[in-house]
């Protein structure tokens, strides 16, 4: 139940913000919107589910320890 009251919710906003998407033909902005709202709902089912999720400050600093090879040292 918890889920489909989670797809109604995302799809109220979809029906409110896309026709605007597809009525200034940007197809980028489309893209990008599809791209983040997709995500976001991944993420709240995770959340609904009790899934194990790593915390974005974790990702975000394996992201520039390892793939951009900077640290950050204590003063």
């Amino acid at each position: 139940m918890k889920y489909l009251l989670c797809l109604a919710g995302f799809a109220v906003v979809a029906a409110k913000d896309l026709p605007n998407l597809f009525k200034s033909k940007k197809p980028r902005e489309l893209a990008i919107y599809a791209a983040i709202f997709l995500l976001v709902l991944v993420f709240a089912f995770l959340v609904l589910g009790n899934g194990n999720m790593t915390s974005t400050i974790q990702i975000i600093q394996s992201f520039y320890r390892d793939i951009l090879h900077l640290s950050f040292k204590k003063a």
